[in-house]
Formats: C-alpha cells, structure tokens, sequence
C-alpha cells in the first residue's frame, strides 16, 4: 500500500513538472504593472501577452475582473449592471461579440409607445416632432462638418440645435430630445460637444446583449488566464485599492495600496475611471504636469443609471420602449421592456428604467425604497393605479456611488478641444495612461476602453524593447493645436426612423 501511495504521488509530482512554476510575485514586482482590471485593463494584459511579455500584474480595487462591465443575477436572469449596447456599428467589439455567437439583440426604436403622466397615449402625436428632430439631425450634421473640415470653433449640441430651428416647448418635444440626446451622451445637449457627436458611424444598428455570460465575455480568453491557468493565474491582484502612484525614483514606480501593500514595476498603465482621477482618490509622485491634469479636468464623468424593476406580472405591452412624458425634463423619461421580442423570455415581467445627469445623481444617493416607491407610482400614473402591482425586486446601477468609478462613463463638453487628447493620451515618464476617457473616437465606450488598452499596451512594448518611440511625451513648449480632420468623424442618425 505505501508503495502505491508513493507511486501516485510520484506520478502527481511529474504531472506538475510538465507545468511550468508561476512566477515567485510574492515581492510584489512585476515589469509592468496594470492598475485596473476593466476592458482597458484587460486588453492591454492581452496584447502583452500575446506578444510573448508576462512579466505583468493586473492591480484590481474590487473582486472581480470587468470593472464597469459586469453581469448580474436579477430575476432569474443576467442583466448588465455596466455596459449594455455593443456599439457603434462598425466597431470591432460588434465582430467579438458575433464571432463569439454571443446572444443580443438589436434594438428596436420603432417599437415605442409614448404616454403622458395621465397615461394619454401620444404615440401618433408625436409624429410630427419625429419628422422635426430628424430634419434637425441633418442640419446638424452639416455644421459639424463644417467644423471639422473647416477646423472651425466649436459649439455645443444646443447651440446647433437653434440654428437649426429646434426649440422644444412642450414636455413631449422635451422628452423626445432626451431620449435623442441625453441618453446617448448622458447630459444636456447645452453641454455636450456637437464636434464630438460627429465621430460616432452614422448608424441605430446597435446590439442590446443578452447572453447569460455577459457582455465581459468577449474577453474571456484573458480572464481565463488570469483566474484559471497555473501560469497566470498568480497575475491579477483583488481588493487592492490604489491610493498613491510614486515615480520618484529613474527606474522603477512605486505603486500603494489602501491596505499598506506596495508593488513595484518598470513601468505603470492607469486605466481608472476619469471619475477617481477627477476626485483626487490617487496621489501621484510627483504631481501630474498642469497640461496633463487640466486635460483630465475639462473632460466630463457621466452619470447614467439602469433602474431594474422586478414585478410579479406584466401589465404594460408589447412595444420595446415606453416613453414617459412629464412636465419635469428627464423625469423616469424611459423604461424598457425587457421581455420585447427578441429580449428575456416571456414572464420575465422587468422593466429597465434610465435617468442620467442629475436625476442620476440625485436616484443613485437615495434609499433604494425611495426609487422602488418613485417608479410604481410613475407607472401607475401611466397604467392605472389599480393595474400596477408593488415591485418584486429593484436593482440599480450604482457607478456614481461607487468609489472605484464615481460616474458611469464620459462625454465630451464643448470646452474640451480635439488637441486635449494628445495630452490625456501622454505618457507621463514611466506612467501610462489608458480607459475608454483617453480614446479621441470611441470615448463613451466599451471600443474606446479597448483601443486604449490595446494602444497603451504597444507604447509601452516599444519601451520594453528600447525603441525610440518610447522617449514621445506630450511638451506644452512644442506641441500645438492639431486640425480637426486629423480624426475621422461620421456624425450620428437619430433613433426613431422615421424614413
């Protein structure tokens, strides 16, 4: 018996020689180290080791990979705490989420209902104000055009608007610009940027995923790695909330986190949320240049938040979206019906209220009671009092509270020029900085968080092999403001087609 005992543990023991030993991170180094476990994060851990470099360590603040992508168990199926749509079109993350046979949906604006808070049914109303908004559109993207071929100044969405003839008075004129507008970009078209509302494909064709595995799936080959092989697995750190971020030393950075553990690397990638680097959560040794921090602060964190509602029966119908239209602008504008054809399956019986900016806000640091309370009253001022039974269940999104994202993503203010984003896109000596707010095209998205990724990952490649690429840094002496038409820009189609 002890003689088969000790061919079994012999045989175990060749078995695990044919694998190689991880490597000793117990000290905590690493070559490169990746702050921030989201798509950013996760593409670049990819690139890296794709291109043979595994000296890396993946530093995530909460205890799974994905950051703002994330599924969740609600009401019997998985929902997308995070990112939802995968968007625009033509962007490669639309081809990994088909190539992976990932199940979605592509929404339907037609399929829409719109009641006032009497329930009066304004669907055929507002037909006209479809026409109107389109027309808007087109006028619109001929002066963002103008501006970029041009390299002309800037103006806001509402300054376009009113030069194209577009003032909406009455409360369904108001939320029907939300649902065009401040849905998309999560404030106020008074803010937002019209020459940044040119670099989204001129399509609606978008996919709402549905696929239990989540939306995160479309990078599962490099959370397999980093969780499950005996080589990587060592290769992300949970729980380690960074705090401060020291290069003060010519070769190495110093890297500390909440609970005291220190990590040290060649070489750094940020990709936190613009909403932690807006709020000062990490201090940096020695402080960022001037140029690097007001790149940062011009730009905007976005509020925008999912309100899952689950109730014991369906009692709307069967259209896709139901607009909600109220004297108080953005006000529970839009809820979606989530078993719509081609959503969840029937006797799902959920509705996915949205608010962003200050209702956002204003939802997101209140008792979720409070909102439970809030959306039952607003359908029951839809439905009827009597037709509207108390909720199930809620979820809600929660970025804006959360103190590893403060804000659910970023849109680009008039304020912001083209030229910034070669400075949010700088390197900082042996610091890099990644996220879907440093990428000039798809910021706002989950492309954006993966080009950035993917680029920050070769830049730093180059460093790794001496090239001479490698010594290009931002210089406010040297570099100037750059054309518009340096970026490829498509303007955007409304959503309600009305062709």
């Amino acid at each position: 018996m002890d003689f088969m005992i000790f061919l079994a543990f012999f045989a175990i023991v060749a078995d695990a020689a044919t694998v190689p030993p991880p490597p000793n991170y117990t000290d905590n180094q690493a070559k490169v180290l990746i702050l921030g476990g989201g798509a950013s994060g996760l593409q670049a851990a990819k690139v890296l080791q794709e291109n043979g470099m595994d000296d890396f360590l993946v530093i995530e603040g909460a205890d799974y990979l994905g950051g703002r992508m994330r599924p969740v168990q609600f009401g019997g199926v998985t929902i997308e705490q995070g990112a939802n749509w995968a968007q625009p079109r033509d962007a490669p993350v639309v081809n990994m989420v088909l190539n992976k046979g990932m199940a979605c949906h592509m929404s339907n604006w037609d399929s829409m209902v719109i009641l006032n808070s009497t329930g009066h049914d304004l669907t055929l109303a507002s037909d006209p104000i479809w026409e109107v908004i389109a027309t808007t559109h087109d006028d619109m993207y001929l002066r963002a055009e103008k501006i970029v071929n041009e390299n002309l100044p800037d103006m806001s969405q509402r300054a376009a608007m009113r030069l194209a003839g577009w003032f909406p008075m009455t409360p369904l004129e108001k939320n029907i610009e939300w649902f065009e507008f401040d849905f998309e970009w999560t404030n106020r078209p008074d803010i937002t940027s019209l020459q940044s509302t040119a670099l989204l494909p001129a399509t609606t064709d978008i996919y709402f995923i549905t696929d239990p595995r989540g939306f995160i799936y479309i990078l599962d080959d490099i959370i397999q790695l980093l969780l499950y092989d005996p080589t990587y697995k060592y290769h992300a750190r949970f729980k380690q909330v960074v705090t401060s971020i020291d290069q003060s030393s010519p070769t190495e950075v110093l890297v500390t986190t909440s609970d005291g553990t220190k990590y040290t690397g060649e070489y750094v990638l940020v990709t936190f949320s613009l909403g932690v680097l807006q709020n000062n959560l990490v201090q940096f040794i020695p402080t960022l240049p001037e140029w690097k921090v007001q790149a940062f602060s011009q730009f905007n964190m976005g509020s925008f938040t999912k309100i899952f509602i689950k109730f014991p029966f369906k009692f709307w119908g069967d259209e896709e979206w139901i607009l909600h239209v109220n004297e108080r602008r953005g006000y529970f504008p839009t809820f979606l019906n989530a078993e719509a054809a081609g959503l969840f399956p029937s006797g799902t019986n959920i509705l996915v209220g949205f608010v962003v900016d200050e209702e956002a806000r204003r939802i997101e640091h209140q008792p979720n009671s409070e909102t439970k309370s809030e959306a039952e009253q607003v359908l029951r001022n839809l439905f009827g009092e009597q037709n509207v039974p108390d909720a199930i269940d809620i979820f809600i999104s929660g970025w804006e509270v959360n103190p590893l994202t403060m804000g659910a993503y970023t849109n680009w203010p008039v304020e912001m020029s083209v030229s910034a984003f070669k400075q949010i896109q700088s390197k900082v000596d042996r610091i890099f900085f990644g996220g879907e707010a440093t990428d000039e095209v798809y910021n706002g998205y989950v492309q954006g968080a993966l080009g950035s990724g993917e680029r920050e990952a070769l830049k730093i490649l180059n460093c790794i092999s001496g090239s001479p690429e490698c010594t290009a840094q931002y210089n406010p002496a040297t570099d100037y403001e750059r054309p518009c038409d340096s970026i490829k820009r498509q303007i955007w189609k409304p959503r309600k087609n009305k062709d």
